[in-house]
């Protein structure tokens, strides 16, 4: 959050937009179009670990 709060006042004070306002913005993209799949993915991977580490105890 305190990245987005920067990127956002970063572009508020020079009016342009400079790699580090375009890699928060195209990073924002992604988390709200793709981002979900991949988070459910990794979701997933980690409840089968965490499944297996349970078995073995």
């Amino acid at each position: 959050m305190p990245h987005i709060i920067l990127g956002i006042l970063n572009f508020l004070e020079f009016k342009r937009f400079d790699p580090f306002t375009i890699f928060l913005l195209s990073m924002f993209l992604f988390g709200i179009t793709v981002g979900k799949k991949y988070i459910m993915k990794i979701d997933r991977k980690i409840q089968t670990w965490a499944t297996k580490a349970q078995e073995n105890y």
